[in-house]
């Protein structure tokens, strides 16, 4: 059995918690890539104390959840209860945007070649259960509640090449960041929307006189799409 890290994360957080990251990356992108568990806008995955104890013999249930614990408190985690049973306080655990936002390469470049990582850890379809019972209902996700993570240069280049639509991906990026991300009163939860909201514009002024990509006149009145 092999346990991999980023030497970068562990510089920056310790070997531990670059151990844990490597193996909570890869089950957040297999989520991701199989659009599972997806809740709140993110994606997530689970498991107990325990059962991480057992996929690292090397620590213990009170080291595990110690680890767990100084990730949450460092922001790079954050933990969620999406069990169907209500008894079941299985914890749930996805990466903050903040953590992401300087380490994106944790989630998007994750190798997923291969259906069983490396360090033999085999998620099942149910959660593991601690073994008490747990009575607190569980709280039902805020579906209004929808996280937006601004895209990089790269993603905005690349959609628009996508749909080859010769938008300028600089322009649209400044364009945005001067107004804090915002759709008229609202904050944006859907950047590509943004992007065919310009197309669609170049297209009804194609025969007119086009102002320049990225004029702040020309796109002041965006509204939610």
């Amino acid at each position: 059995m092999n346990h991999n890290f980023d030497i970068d994360i562990a510089k920056e957080y310790g070997v531990d918690i670059a151990i844990v990251i490597n193996n909570l990356a890869f089950w957040i992108q297999k989520n991701k890539a199989n659009n599972k568990h997806i809740h709140e806008g993110k994606v997530w995955t689970y498991n107990s104390t325990k059962a991480f104890s057992k996929i690292f013999p090397y620590w213990t249930e009170n080291q595990m959840r110690r680890i767990l614990s100084n990730m949450e408190e460092k922001g790079i985690i954050e933990t969620g209860n999406y069990n169907q049973m209500q008894y079941n306080r299985t914890k749930w655990y996805a990466f903050t945007d903040a953590f992401l936002q300087n380490h994106k390469c944790i989630c998007e470049f994750t190798q997923m070649d291969s259906c069983k990582p490396t360090n033999g850890f085999v998620q099942t379809n149910e959660p593991i259960p601690d073994n008490k019972p747990f009575h607190k209902p569980v709280e039902k996700p805020d579906r209004e509640s929808k996280r937006f993570c601004k895209p990089s240069l790269q993603e905005v280049e690349e959609y628009c090449k996508e749909r080859n639509n010769g938008i300028n991906a600089q322009k649209f990026i400044s364009f945005y960041d001067a107004k804090g991300w915002m759709i008229g009163k609202n904050k944006m939860v859907d950047w590509k929307g943004a992007v065919r909201t310009w197309e669609q514009r170049d297209k009804a002024d194609s025969k007119k006189s086009k102002p320049k990509m990225g004029d702040a006149d020309y796109y002041a009145n965006d509204s939610q799409w």
